[in-house]
């Protein structure tokens, strides 16, 4: 079930913008030269009551940014998920009542995710990559669920971070961009002006 979630994907982010992730499946370590902070076999979580280091065993799904903001730049991992074992949806609800807030494009919500339960088939726990200081590349990786949904509404899956030190969580929903459709549109032209 999450083969069918790799791809480009995008979802508003309040104040961000559009966020643009490339998910990809990894079934075990890759070779690379990528540095080893993006190879991902150890993440750091951090909150500011505990850090702790963890392992985010394969298979896993690996959210790369296309599009970068201040929190994830370009390029740069922006969460992974472990696909070994799902997690109960009955006892995720339970062990964090707390309320949501998404952003949709027009403003943002807050939501009690139980409301979606009837739509949720599968639920993961990750690590999310977070910057809290502008000008400067200094990550923290936190605790984040992925939320899988079936195929009855726009929404495929959502990401819902997991600081515990907030009084809210943040929910961030993705739909499956479509290169099919944006290639069949007609190029509009653009001017400079200046």
């Amino acid at each position: 079930e999450t083969r069918t979630l790799e791809g480009l994907w995008l979802a508003p982010y309040g104040s961000h913008g559009m966020e643009i992730i490339s998910l990809q499946r990894i079934s075990g370590p890759q070779k690379s030269s990528s540095s080893p902070s993006q190879s991902m076999n150890h993440c750091m979580l951090t909150s500011r009551s505990q850090t702790r280091t963890c392992t985010i065993p394969y298979p896993r799904l690996e959210g790369m940014k296309v599009i970068g903001d201040a929190n994830v730049p370009t390029s740069k991992l922006s969460f992974v998920v472990a696909l070994r074992e799902p997690c109960d949806i009955n006892s995720r609800l339970a062990a964090d009542r707390r309320q949501v807030v998404s952003f949709p494009p027009d403003g943002f919500v807050i939501t009690d995710l139980s409301h979606r339960q009837r739509n949720m088939v599968a639920w993961y726990r990750g690590a999310g990559q977070i910057n809290r200081q502008k000008g400067k590349w200094d990550p923290e990786w936190v605790g984040l669920d992925f939320i899988i949904y079936d195929q009855e509404g726009s929404v495929a899956y959502s990401l819902v971070w997991d600081e515990d030190d907030e009084e809210l969580r943040h929910m961030i929903d993705f739909t499956r961009v479509n290169l099919v459709e944006a290639s069949n549109e007609e190029a509009r032209p653009f001017h400079i002006v200046g």
